[in-house]
């Protein structure tokens, strides 16, 4: 069975020998053979190789590639951080796999992060920009038309994150007018925007 629990492999199935051969290991404490920290570990494996390459056929891919190699190769001695070691085998897989991809489609490999280029961008578009852009300073000229006093107490809150104890001394104000001010700031910039 391969440790997604598919059963199957790319066209062979895995020997149910090897499943029984990691559950029969021992090891020294804090210590696991590779092949029982993919099996062990794959949910979690899975899950930071997506998040890291963006991409969760391309996790699962390098996984299942990264169990077959350690299928194939012959027993040795228990590596200390075994997941870690599954896990960087399995990103240096995913690295090959899509080096040979872009490759195969007669695209050279300039540099260690030209694989990347085909994964989408989440970056924010300048369709969204523009948007934050407008409304930052439609917040930005609502705290302008605020009295100056309020507007001074909620930039030194808001912005330098003074305590409101700090900003009361230097306002010479209680605690209680910097909440009321700062409240007020809000309400009247909500109503200006």
């Amino acid at each position: 069975m391969a440790p997604n629990g598919s059963g199957a492999t790319r066209g062979q199935p895995v020997s149910w020998r090897m499943e029984l051969r990691c559950k029969r290991m021992t090891t020294r404490p804090g210590q696991e053979p590779l092949e029982v920290a993919l099996v062990r570990h794959y949910d979690d494996l899975l899950q930071r190789l997506t998040h890291r390459l963006g991409c969760r056929d391309l996790a699962a891919d390098a996984l299942h590639d990264t169990w077959l190699r350690l299928a194939e190769r012959p027993q040795c001695a228990p590596i200390i951080d075994a997941r870690a070691y599954v896990y960087r085998m399995a990103y240096n897989r995913a690295v090959d796999i899509t080096r040979d991809h872009r490759l195969r489609r007669g695209l050279e490999v300039a540099d260690e992060s030209a694989p990347w280029d085909d994964i989408a961008d989440s970056s924010p578009g300048p369709e969204h920009l523009a948007q934050v852009r407008n409304e930052l300073g439609r917040v930005l000229r609502a705290i302008g038309r605020l009295p100056r006093r309020r507007q001074a107490i909620c930039l030194d809150v808001w912005v330098q994150d003074c305590p409101r104890h700090e900003v009361a001394q230097r306002f010479g104000v209680t605690v209680g007018m910097v909440f009321r001010e700062i409240n007020a700031a809000r309400r009247d910039a909500c109503s200006l925007v």
